[in-house]
């Protein structure tokens, strides 16, 4: 018989994991939204990129108002600098590393504008101003048109 002997390495990989997040919530129309993606374990190098899914799909961020940074090796934040109607959808952060792809997805979801309402009563007995009061407040928020 024949016999062989040799040196055999082996390198494990440690594939990336992405710390959970999400937009603060209610972002209404014409605020700023913002959302970071942190790798906290994970082999480098890593490549870090964001995706949208949503009723407007679209692929150029910049076009839209939308900045993503790196932030050192591990991490990018994305950001909307005025949010509209058009942004709502979800927001997945991708790692990748040549052990694996990992991601995590979060929802944005934009509401109208908030305006605040006050109704005063003015009554009058004779043309004589007797009484200004303030009967109710109330919130409501205008939903903005989609336009495609």
């Amino acid at each position: 018989g024949y016999s062989s002997r040799g040196t055999l390495e082996v390198q494990v990989m440690v594939s990336p994991k992405v710390v959970p997040f999400s937009f603060e919530e209610p972002i209404f129309a014409g605020e700023s939204a913002q959302v970071t993606c942190l790798v906290s374990q994970g082999d480098e190098p890593l490549e870090i990129s964001w995706k949208f899914s949503g009723p407007h799909n679209f692929t150029d961020f910049t076009s839209l108002g939308i900045v993503t940074q790196s932030l050192g090796r591990r991490g990018s934040t994305l950001l909307i600098e005025s949010a509209e109607s058009r942004h709502r959808g979800n927001y997945t952060c991708l790692v990748t590393n040549k052990a694996s792809t990992t991601s995590f997805t979060t929802m944005l979801n934009v509401h109208g504008k908030h305006t605040q309402l006050t109704h005063s009563i003015f009554v009058s007995l004779y043309n004589y101003l007797l009484l200004i009061f303030t009967i109710f407040n109330f919130s409501f928020f205008h939903c903005p048109l989609d336009h495609n």
